[in-house]
């Protein structure tokens, strides 16, 4: 859900990657499908990191709390699951830009 994505600023990170990697078009449509198709990508590697550090118990319960829609049900559970929740993202994006720059 992008609602729960907001706070970590990925529009952002999107933007920069898209500026840095230099396409050689100027057509917003196809630079907005650009940016879309990173942030589907970087929220997908960023989920699955999310459950890669995930105790097995935890599952269940992640489960029953993605249910319930509260994105501030969700980003509490995960913050307490995963106490180093900031440096795993910040790690995941830095090995996204390298793959994706080059």
């Amino acid at each position: 859900d992008r609602e729960y994505y907001a706070d970590m600023e990925l529009e952002g990170f999107i933007n920069e990657l898209v500026e840095e990697k230099g396409f050689g078009t100027s057509d917003p449509a196809v630079l907005e499908q650009i940016r879309r198709d990173l942030l589907e990508s970087v929220e997908r590697r960023i989920d699955a990191m999310i459950l890669a550090n995930l105790l097995p118990e935890d599952l269940a319960a992640f489960e029953e709390v993605l249910d319930t829609g509260s994105e501030e049900g969700i980003q509490a559970f995960v913050k307490e699951k995963i106490p180093d929740l900031d440096q795993k993202v910040a790690l995941e994006l830095l090995n996204f830009r390298t793959s994706y720059i080059g």
